[in-house]
Parts: structure tokens; C-alpha cells; sequence
């Protein structure tokens, strides 16, 4: 029997938080209590601060609309510690000192205009650097989870990766596992392939487990036991990108769109 998996992933935090900034490029300095750490719910979180403070009418004046719109955007994104960081580090002297609260990332610019263009630029290749980083760090820990189970996965994505990843393990004596996942909607995707009965259930069961003791728990949306040996849509999706016949994992855009002005 074989079957096809839809799932999605979490990233729990008490895990995660120290090893997204390790390869993101960063210290995990006061990041302990983090609530979030997949890029997926990390932008939720920072739109719907963005939508709190836009909801407030402005005063008159583009100088003084642009100052205060700043201070809104620094102000969310002290409220995603995770994001802030990276931002900070993407744009170190983009802040200059004034009234905006300590717990916000820096302070307002000097310059409104320019510097609110900056910092959502700046944002965005955070945005971008922590997409890097996530599918980079799960990729690593799908790796490790499919070789403890003595799967075999010569083949190894392009880094740094972004965007769809996909990974394949297989053994010796047939049964095979192609996954795809995808951190800008912590989707996951798997096609056991090769097992025999309800092995493709067991072997599944087996990888989640081993997902989870990395801090990867998955939900399962939908299964479907499409009964072919050879593998279904999926392995032959992977079997393309992993051969070089389709589009190589990381070339994937960030999502576009984060601010609305």
C-alpha cells in the first residue's frame, strides 16, 4: 500500500528560537520566551499589529503621518521579537534615539519619508533571511529525522534553499519517502511509497515521531492511500526536482505584499 500525506508543521519554540537565528546568522540574545518561530505565523503576528495601529487615524501632514506610521511599524515589530531582530540586523543605522518605547526595535528616524521606505525594505529582506534560514533548518531536521530510520538520501538541495524543499529517502529493499514542504504556509507533503499493507501508515507514524522529538509536530489535514508501488504525484514532482528536471528548490520569491499604505 502506499500513501499520500497532507500535514502541516510547527516549529516549537522552546526548541527552535536559538537554532532559526543560528541560521539566520544570529545570536539567540532574549529570545527565550518567544511565542512564534515559523515565518508563516511570525508575518500574521506583524500584519495584525500593522492592522491595530493603521485602524487609529493619522493627523494631517505627511511628515507627521510618515513619523507616526514609523513609530506603528517599530512598535508591531517589537511585538515579534524574532522579526525585530532580524530587521535591526539587516538595517543597524536605520534608528536614531526618541520617544519611541524601549521595548520597540531602535527608535524613530530623523528622517520620515525616506527612512519608512528603508525600514519596509529592510523588512522585507528579513522577511527574506528568515524564509532562508527556516527551510534551511528544516530541510536539516527532515534529513536527520528520514536517516535515523535508515533511509538513505544521497541527494541534497542546493543551499542556501527557499521557497518548496524536497527531500526523498529510500531503502535498500523498496519502500521510499518523498516529502515536499513549503515555510511560507508550513506545509507538508508526503508520499510513502512501496510498503506493504498498512506499512506506508506505520513508517509515517515512525517519521512523524521523529519530526516531533526535533520540535517539528504536524497536524495531519488529509491522507489518501493511493495504492500505486511506484509512488504517486508527489514522488514523481520530487523525483523531477531532485533529478534537475524542474524547478530547483530555493528559487521560490518571498511572499510580496507586507505592508499596505
Amino acid at each position: 500500500m502506499s500513501e499520500y500525506t497532507n500535514a502541516t508543521y510547527n516549529l516549537e519554540p522552546a526548541v527552535n528560537v536559538g537554532e532559526l537565528l543560528r541560521y539566520a546568522g544570529l545570536p539567540a540574545v532574549g529570545q527565550a520566551r518567544t511565542a512564534a518561530v515559523s515565518i508563516r505565523v511570525l508575518l500574521r503576528r506583524y500584519r495584525d499589529q500593522v492592522a491595530q495601529f493603521q485602524a487609529v487615524p493619522l493627523p494631517t501632514g505627511a511628515a507627521e503621518t510618515d513619523r507616526l506610521t514609523m513609530r506603528n511599524r517599530l512598535e508591531a515589530l517589537a511585538a515579534v521579537p524574532i522579526l525585530a531582530t532580524v530587521v535591526q540586523a539587516e538595517a543597524p543605522n536605520l534608528f536614531a534615539a526618541c520617544d519611541v518605547p524601549p521595548s520597540a526595535v531602535g527608535a524613530t528616524p530623523v528622517s520620515p519619508e525616506g527612512t519608512l521606505r528603508e525600514l519596509d525594505r529592510a523588512i522585507g529582506r528579513g522577511v527574506q533571511r528568515l524564509m532562508v534560514a527556516e527551510a534551511t533548518l528544516m530541510h536539516d531536521k527532515v534529513h536527520a529525522s528520514l536517516t535515523a530510520l535508515g533511509y538513505n538520501t544521497p541527494t541534497r538541495p542546493r543551499r542556501p534553499q527557499m521557497g518548496t524543499v524536497t527531500l526523498q529517502g529510500a531503502k535498500r529493499r523498496g519502500p521510499r519517502v518523498s516529502i515536499e514542504f513549503t515555510p511560507a504556509t508550513s506545509r507538508m507533503l508526503f508520499d510513502m511509497s512501496g510498503f506493504e499493507g498498512m506499512g506506508c501508515a506505520d513508517e509515517r507514524a515512525r517519521l512523524f515521531r521523529e519530526l516531533e522529538r526535533r520540535g517539528v509536530p504536524l497536524t495531519i489535514v488529509a491522507t489518501d492511500h493511493h495504492g500505486r508501488p511506484e509512488g504517486g504525484v508527489l514522488t514523481t514532482k520530487v523525483n523531477a526536482r531532485l533529478s534537475g528536471e524542474a524547478e530547483a528548490p530555493g528559487e521560490t520569491s518571498p511572499p510580496q505584499g507586507l505592508h499596505q499604505r
